[in-house]
């Protein structure tokens, strides 16, 4: 089972409610005949839990995607091989080589919020910029340039972001320095 994000906002957090959640996915996991559970971590990302948390509850680091991803598997099945991360190269970024691009894998509802926000920044700072949506697995496999398939920025080529903001003012500022 893979967990794409394990993310509590707001007044529920610090409650033990991540847990809750990660406990679950092992329960589902098991009740559904996998071989374990996996999913990453990042230093600075939200959506995405710090790899301590993984840790503390038994999971294993078995791959990384540097500069920023990490990931941890849980195996509940005895002598099951480790998942690793789809092989990708920071070259397809090169692609994206005609100004800004937002790459979305269209997985979480934040993620709207996020390039609509940036959108609005763009279009009232004169900034042209466009999205592209990766639709699904293969479209994501053949055109993402990073493991975390829901967000990157590339400008003229050369990736600015991976990781999913903490806010807005974040993605504003790169996209200030990069058209400076």
């Amino acid at each position: 089972m893979v967990i794409h994000c394990l993310w509590v906002v707001g007044k529920h957090k610090k409650q033990g409610l991540g847990l809750k959640l990660l406990e679950e996915c092992i329960k589902d996991a098991k009740e559904l005949g996998m071989n374990g559970v996996v999913s990453m971590s990042a230093e600075k990302s939200d959506g995405l839990p710090n790899k301590n948390f993984f840790l503390k509850y038994g999971f294993t680091k078995v791959d990384e995607n540097k500069p920023s991803f990490e990931l941890y598997a849980k195996p509940i099945s005895e002598g099951v091989s480790m998942p690793k991360f789809f092989p990708l190269s920071p070259e397809k970024a090169k692609k994206y080589d005609d100004g800004r691009t937002i790459i979305d894998g269209h997985q979480c509802p934040y993620m709207q919020n996020m390039i609509d926000n940036i959108g609005e920044f763009a279009e009232t700072s004169g900034i042209p910029f466009h999205v592209k949506v990766l639709k699904n697995a293969q479209e994501a496999q053949q055109n993402g340039i990073n493991a975390y398939g829901i967000y990157s920025i590339v400008c003229n080529g050369e990736i600015v972001s991976q990781t999913f903001p903490r806010r807005i003012s974040e993605v504003t500022e790169k996209i200030k320095q990069i058209t400076s």
